[in-house]
């Protein structure tokens, strides 16, 4: 087990197919592609009078948040994003095997304001990661293959600890979406498993990540990714592995609702979201196909058919991020190239009309990227590195 960092300031080729019949993967034209690596925003609208601070953001344009300076020797590469009443707290890695984080603000605009440029969070080596917030209090987990176990941190809005450090010292972390707020209870949910072939797990934490409860058994099954989202009654749950994925309805105190339902397919970095107006819930992935993947509904019971969003041969697609806006769930994903494209779908996961999956950037130097909304505005956010490393950002709107 490695010990944390206390808080301070820093200056495939894929052959396997799967999906089942009548459901084809997407390809052919990717898009168009926004204006990108050396875009800016102009130093004169940012600083116009009367405008307040941040970077502006438009609609479909990159633009640059923060540079964070030369770029550093970097085995891992991670970047998970948490909106909080004030803006964002970014946890991110590009270097010296350090987790850290960076708050922003989000101004009129809207405009994308650093208020706190890095802090070192832990030191740690080839970790996933996944933060959530409710308000302005932020929890990350990161977990930790030296344990084995996961590290949790109360964080605030400008991503500086606000609490001591704890620790699961009985399970693995998977995946990029095993951190969940629950607002509405006020907790924090983190998914665990003792490892990749044994059953996963569930714990409820407070605000400042003191424990209330679990472990509360989840699956049977193996996981490479493990996410949760709340719903009416519970919570839905989800595992993927190399054979398949589970989706899981279970009560507020984690009881299983009904019998865990399988996606028959290989099943890869597994994310949930629960629409806005709707008690349906979306469920995302990729599979081994070169496509991305989704399916909706009341997933508590036999599974509607999924579709593919986006990939082929030629355009391979993986690690999709879902977030949820008003006008739909925005759908994201990397394409092999160095490329991030999104779709908008409903709750149902039918893509909203005007909203097809496309490529909206591309770069040699992308790293890691979240999706993440604040004000009911998305946001694309990546981590480039080259000679330097920069945090990016593309506010989307749909058509």
């Amino acid at each position: 087990m490695r010990a944390p960092v206390l808080a301070s300031l820093a200056s495939v080729v894929l052959v396997a197919a799967c999906g089942r019949v009548g459901y084809d993967t997407l390809g052919g034209d990717d898009g168009i592609d926004a204006a990108v690596d050396d875009a800016r925003v102009d130093d004169a609208e940012i600083d116009a009078p009367g405008a307040p601070p941040g970077v502006l953001t438009t609609c479909g344009d990159a633009v640059l948040v923060q540079d964070f300076g030369p770029a550093q020797s970097a085995s891992f590469y991670g970047l998970d994003v948490a909106a909080t009443s004030t803006g964002f707290v970014v946890a991110w890695s590009a270097g010296a095997d350090m987790i850290r984080a960076t708050g922003l603000a989000v101004n009129s605009g809207p405009r994308l304001e650093v208020i706190q440029l890095s802090a070192d969070i832990v030191s740690e080596q080839d970790a996933v990661m996944s933060i959530a917030a409710i308000g302005d209090d932020a929890m990350l987990g990161v977990d930790d293959p030296g344990g084995p176990g996961i590290w949790l941190f109360a964080l605030d809005e400008r991503g500086l600890e606000r609490s001591t450090t704890k620790y699961i010292d009985t399970a693995r972390a998977y995946g990029h979406d095993f951190v969940m707020a629950d607002p509405v209870s006020d907790i924090f949910v983190v998914m665990g498993a003792n490892g990749t072939s044994t059953a996963s797990e569930a714990y409820t934490r407070d605000h400042d990540i003191h424990p209330l409860t679990g472990p509360h058994a989840a699956f049977t099954v193996g996981t490479e990714s493990a996410a949760a989202v709340k719903v009416n009654g519970g919570y839905m749950l989800m595992t993927g592995n190399s054979s398949n994925c589970d989706v899981k309805k279970v009560d507020a105190a984690f009881a299983a609702v009904g019998s865990p339902q399988p996606v028959n397919m290989t099943c890869h970095h597994a994310s949930l979201a629960a629409p806005v107006g709707s008690n349906n819930v979306v469920a995302g992935w990729n599979c081994d196909n070169d496509a991305v993947w989704v399916t909706a509904g009341d997933l508590s019971g036999a599974l509607p058919g999924e579709r593919a969003v986006y990939g082929d041969s030629s355009n391979s697609a993986s690690n999709p991020r879902l977030a949820v806006t008003n006008a739909g769930v925005w759908y994201g994903f990397q394409v092999t190239g160095g490329r991030l494209g999104v779709a908008l779908v409903d709750a149902t996961g039918a893509v909203v009309a005007g909203n097809d999956a496309a490529v909206v950037h591309t770069s040699a130097n992308l790293r890691a990227y979240d999706l993440a909304v604040w004000g009911n505005v998305a946001f694309l956010f990546w981590l480039d590195s080259s000679t330097r490393t920069e945090l990016w950002a593309m506010k989307l709107c749909g058509a």
